[in-house]
């Protein structure tokens, strides 16, 4: 609904928040020229999908959450999706053909990256000591998620590319510029994530 995406106007997110709501991702992608596209399953484990009012379905994320009125534009709040994984993985398998179906249109499917990263189970502290989160089932439950999205994608779609981040063992950073988090890491995750990157399209085109 309008009225919900004017809400977020003047956020600094506010490109973001637009982009899901007003589903303008295709058109995006298309009119940015990329020649590849990298591929997160985070938020498809991670987050819950909004069913708003008008039938439109958006994500739960953290940039929508601080609206103290989001529930006057919800008619469900997707609260069983991790109590009823069969179903979701059987939805999310659905949505995922048509998603693909749309994007080799725009990308070819060998030039989509799938990242496959997990939450860290442990953390630097701000003294540089080693850390674990206490939310350790909830981290290995999501990791679990995470595995069987990314097992699906790779069985349906066996011509991209894969950036395996799961085989690494780098933890969280307490002192991570953007908030601690068990998906925020340490410098080096990204130092390695960037030349497997480079790696990959190198080899692609050589």
């Amino acid at each position: 609904p309008k009225k919900f995406i004017e809400q977020y106007k003047d956020d600094r997110e506010f490109k973001h928040i637009n982009t899901d709501m007003n589903k303008t991702f295709f058109k995006e992608l298309r009119d940015s020229k990329a020649e590849y596209l990298i591929i997160d399953l985070y938020p498809d484990a991670m987050l819950q999908e909004l069913e708003l009012n008008n039938g439109s379905t958006i994500t739960y994320s953290y940039l929508i959450k601080e609206n103290l009125v989001l529930g006057d534009f919800v008619s469900n709040w997707g609260h069983e999706k991790f109590n009823k994984i069969d179903r979701f993985l059987g939805e999310w398998e659905s949505n995922l053909e048509i998603f693909i179906r749309e994007l080799v249109k725009i990308i070819p499917e060998d030039h989509i990256i799938l990242d496959r990263g997990r939450l860290a189970e442990r953390f630097y502290t701000q003294s540089d000591k080693l850390g674990r989160f206490g939310t350790i089932d909830f981290i290995r439950r999501n990791n679990y998620i995470w595995e069987k999205l990314d097992n699906l994608f790779l069985e349906k779609y066996p011509k991209i590319k894969v950036l395996n981040m799961s085989n690494t063992h780098y933890n969280a950073d307490s002192n991570y510029p953007f908030g601690f988090s068990f998906s925020h890491y340490e410098s080096g995750y990204y130092k390695e994530f960037l030349n497997r990157l480079v790696k990959i399209i190198y080899l692609d085109e050589n």
